[in-house]
C-alpha cells in the first residue's frame, strides 16, 4: 500500500509539539508553518488514505518475502532518540510477528551495499510487482540480494 500521506510527518508534529522551540529541527520554519502543514494532514494516523495494490505470489516466493521482513524486523535496533530525515529517504516496515506482535522498524538513507540498502530494494520491487511495472524475476533478484547480504545480527 502507498500512502497518500506523508506518515513521517505525523512524527514531526509530535516532536515539535514536545519542543516547539526546536521548530527548524523538525522541518518547520516557525508557529505558523506548523499550523499551515497540519491543516492538510487528517487528525489520526490512522485515517491516512492509502492507494492499495496486490499481485499473487507464488508460496515460496511469499515465504521469502516473510523471511526478509522477519530477519530485518528481529534485527532492528531502536534508538533512544526519535530523529527524522528532513531529506533523502526514509522506510518504514512492520509485521507481526507470533509471541512478539507487532514489530516496527525504521531505516533512513541506507548505506549502499548495506543490509538496509537491499531490504530497500526489496520494498521498491514488491511494489514495482505489484503495479506491473518489474517481473518476478526482478523480484525474485532482490530477494535473493537481500538474502545474499551480511546479517544484521
Amino acid at each position: 500500500m502507498v500512502a497518500k500521506t506523508h506518515v513521517g510527518m505525523f512524527e514531526r508534529f509530535e516532536l515539535y509539539q514536545q519542543d516547539p522551540g526546536k521548530a527548524r529541527q523538525h522541518g518547520f520554519l516557525d508557529e505558523a508553518s506548523y499550523q499551515e502543514m497540519k491543516k492538510t494532514l487528517p487528525n489520526d494516523f490512522r485515517k491516512i488514505q492509502v492507494d492499495p495494490t496486490s499481485k499473487a505470489l507464488a508460496e515460496n516466493t511469499a515465504q521469502r518475502v516473510i523471511a526478509v521482513w522477519q530477519d530485518a524486523l528481529l534485527g532492528v535496533r531502536h534508538s533512544a532518540e526519535k530523529h527524522i530525515s528532513l531529506d533523502g529517504i526514509g522506510f518504514v516496515y512492520s509485521m507481526r510477528l507470533s509471541g512478539l506482535g507487532v514489530i516496527s522498524g525504521y531505516s533512513e538513507n541506507p548505506r549502499e551495499g548495506s543490509k538496509m540498502d537491499a531490504l530497500a530494494s526489496v520494498m521498491w520491487a514488491l511494489k514495482r510487482y505489484s503495479e506491473g511495472v518489474v517481473t518476478l524475476v526482478d523480484l525474485e533478484r532482490s530477494l535473493a540480494l537481500y538474502e545474499g547480504t551480511q546479517p544484521l545480527r
